[in-house]
């Protein structure tokens, strides 16, 4: 079968009139061009991708300061709050105590009257008897 018209046979990048050292020197100076390139880009990546992870891990940092900040405040407002509420019960338990120690110290009031009483009247009835034996 004879070619077509229209049908071209597949021509090389190079010359065919270059040596074939020459086609691989230009192959591997186009390789080694290629390569730089990808390096560039993947350097140009990696500066990218070291770039939005630096971001990230910012964010982040600020995210955990906030959220740790945010939960001190809680706590401390916590804290505040049971304070008050320890310091309210203990001024009222020690209100109590102090009306009891007042109740105590009446008692103990009208205790020593009623001693002091008994003391008198056991010295006036000692003193009557002894009256009483003087003068029979």
């Amino acid at each position: 079968m004879e070619p077509m018209a229209n049908e071209s046979h597949p021509t090389s990048t190079y010359d065919d009139t270059e040596s074939p050292l020459t086609q691989v020197e230009k192959a591997v100076t186009d390789l080694q061009c290629d390569n730089a390139l990808l390096r560039q880009r993947m350097d140009s990546g990696f500066a990218g991708v070291q770039a939005q992870f630096a971001l990230t891990e910012e964010k982040l940092r600020r995210e955990f300061h906030d959220a740790l900040h945010a939960l001190e405040q809680r706590l401390n407002a916590k804290i505040e709050a049971e304070s008050h509420r320890l310091e309210s019960k203990f001024s009222s338990e020690i209100q109590i105590v102090i009306t009891r120690m007042d109740r105590l110290e009446t008692k103990l009031d009208l205790l020593t009257k009623w001693l002091i009483g008994a003391q008198v009247t056991t010295m006036a009835f000692v003193a009557g008897i002894a009256v009483q034996l003087f003068l029979r």
